[in-house]
């Protein structure tokens, strides 16, 4: 799809879904980022997001999501702080 063209929401039958959006931000841009993309999960029938910065998500926002977008500068990897809330959920 071109840039700048705005697709009409999905709808459908679908089962609700939750997206966790974690994110690791130095700077506005990668949170404006992980903004957009929560705005574009709710262009889809059912799907909510929980949008929180890399310190404030836990475990149990984990288990309770159906899919996860990570938000993360990709200067060498993801961030440390990303690297390590990873590597504690077990």
């Amino acid at each position: 799809m071109p840039l700048g063209r705005r697709r009409k929401p999905l709808r459908s039958q679908a089962v609700p879904i939750r997206v966790l959006i974690p994110y690791d931000a130095y700077g506005q841009q990668i949170a404006r980022l992980a903004q957009a993309i929560g705005e574009g999960v709710f262009q889809v029938e059912g799907a909510t997001t929980n949008l929180v910065h890399i310190k404030d998500a836990t475990r149990e926002d984990l288990r309770e999501c159906d899919a996860l977008v990570l938000g993360s500068p990709n200067w060498s990897g993801t961030t440390g702080s990303m690297k390590i809330w990873l590597d504690s959920q077990g």
